[in-house]
């Protein structure tokens, strides 16, 4: 009942409250009361249109359409006296409240899918192993997951801010560290590179590193998520499987021998 209401109720609530206000407007302002219609003819096109607008970036195409024909309608009968420079305007009635109408309802559902796509994403970091953090166009970490903090052992309040090269080790931390942030700058996506990261107790492990470009919006400077996964663990298993199965070649190998 809660998501039917939050669907459907919510958005024809708003339209319809949108449609009667704007026509209640429209009716207070075109109706001939007293004779400053005549005097100040402009006013009530000008601020009918306003309502139209108004309405159609309050209740979305419906509402702005129907604010502009009403308006336009008592407009053209009171104010206008039916008169043909009034007829020929109603296209601009119309395009005003249903480009509005068009315009907010874009934008409210781009709203609605950002959201969305913010709390699928805070619901990963919330649940993923894995260490995940957003970095700026800069290099800093803006934001650090609960399995960063168990990786890395930073918490959010320590690393948020600091420079993403301080979780690098390695002779060649610097150059590793210039080649992301360049990365993060260009949009460029990194896959499964395998890195020597550092914790806060200072001990070094191998992690496979990815790298992935946000959508930035066009003129907002671009980020990128950052993840990673200790492989030290399955490196150090993987060796110690090599070795033992050379060992057992080179067992096998002197059999005949023996």
């Amino acid at each position: 009942i809660g998501m039917f209401a939050v669907h459907y109720i919510r958005p024809h609530i708003r339209l319809m409250a949108a449609s009667l206000f704007a026509v209640a407007a429209q009716v207070v302002l075109n109706l001939p009361l007293g004779d400053w219609h005549d005097r100040a003819p402009g006013v009530p096109i000008a601020v009918g249109v306003a309502i139209a607008v108004i309405a159609g970036a309050v209740g979305g195409i419906v509402p702005g359409l129907i604010a502009a024909g009403v308006g336009w309608s008592l407009n053209f009968l009171f104010v206008a006296d039916e008169s043909l420079q009034a007829l020929y305007a109603l296209p601009a009635w119309f395009t005003a409240g249903g480009a509005a109408g068009w315009l907010a309802t874009s934008l409210r559902q781009r709203s609605r899918e950002h959201r969305l796509a913010e709390s699928r994403l805070a619901a990963v970091r919330q649940a993923a192993a894995d260490a995940i953090a957003r970095i700026d166009f800069d290099g800093a970490i803006a934001a650090w997951s609960p399995g960063a903090e168990a990786v890395y052992g930073f918490s959010s309040s320590e690393i948020v801010g600091r420079p993403l090269a301080e979780l690098l080790a390695g002779p060649d931390a610097h150059e590793q560290a210039d080649r992301l942030v360049e990365a993060v700058r260009r949009g460029e996506r990194l896959t499964n590179e395998a890195m020597d990261q550092r914790r806060r107790d200072g001990s070094v492990f191998t992690a496979s590193v990815t790298v992935v470009p946000s959508a930035a919006t066009p003129g907002e400077p671009q980020e990128a998520v950052f993840a990673a996964r200790d492989v030290g663990e399955i490196r150090r298993i993987t060796d110690r499987f090599r070795d033992a199965e050379a060992r057992y070649r080179s067992l096998t190998g002197h059999l005949p021998l023996v």
